[in-house]
């Protein structure tokens, strides 16, 4: 799916190391929402608010080209 922030990266559903907390993550302008959370424009929070300036480990999870090209954008599974 790509980013409805900054319409050029890809989101991917993410893991982080330190907490366990998932959510979808844009490899290109790291907006960032939590699992449960809508994706949109107006929704989003950063990687870099969230980790509060620290380098923070995650792990993205495998995601199927299809299920991406055919999933909503506005749903988080």
């Amino acid at each position: 799916m790509i980013c409805p922030k900054c319409e050029e990266g890809t989101i991917n559903k993410v893991v982080f190391k330190e907490n366990g907390k998932k959510g979808s993550l844009c490899d290109f302008c790291d907006a960032l929402w939590f699992e449960g959370e809508t994706i949109g424009i107006m929704s989003n929070h950063t990687l870099r608010s969230f980790s509060k300036g620290e380098d923070l480990e995650y792990e993205v999870l495998e995601i199927n080209e299809k299920d991406q090209e055919h999933q909503p954008i506005t749903e988080i599974k």
